[in-house]
């Protein structure tokens, strides 16, 4: 029975990575795409997206700010979206009745929500929900930098005047 119990710990554990691999990829890919519009990364950063954390101290340097090298654009103010942490992680990687069109289809949506149907089926609700609560704590110790999403893109552009 410990065994069992063993197994099924190691294979959740490695589904949050499955699911926490995939959301990396996907925001690198949508990093890439905003460059292309806005001109914010620096461009050898490119090369180093594969490697980056998603913390300050990996994206210190990454993006271009006035000519210079500096940090992404931190989110501050009482205009804010999402006023806690658990309201930007619950658009992030929750479904619900709200359209997502700019993103709703990424491969990290799809899979987790995929990968909790599966626990359900399998597990239960409720190790289901807990399983994703796990997940969601686990992407709170490990993106301290997360992306700015609006319904429309999973990286809201910034607002500049010379736009």
């Amino acid at each position: 029975m410990q065994d069992k119990q063993g197994l099924e710990k190691v294979w959740l554990e490695y589904l949050i990575v499955l699911n926490l691999e995939q959301f990396d990829v996907d925001v690198q890919r949508a990093m890439l795409t905003a460059t292309k519009r806005s001109h914010e990364l620096r461009p050898d950063a490119a090369q180093s997206l594969d490697a980056m954390k998603f913390c300050h101290h990996d994206m210190r340097k990454m993006f271009m700010v006035d000519g210079a090298a500096g940090p992404p654009h931190m989110v501050t103010g009482n205009k804010m979206r999402f006023g806690k942490v658990m309201d930007l992680l619950n658009f992030l990687f929750l479904w619900d009745e709200q359209e997502r069109p700019g993103w709703g289809n990424k491969l990290y949506w799809v899979i987790l929500q995929k990968t909790f149907e599966m626990l359900e089926r399998r597990l239960g609700y409720r190790r289901a929900d807990k399983w994703l609560d796990e997940f969601l704590h686990v992407v709170r110790l490990t993106h301290w930098v997360l992306p700015y999403p609006s319904n429309g893109a999973l990286i809201t552009s910034t607002k500049t005047s010379d736009r």
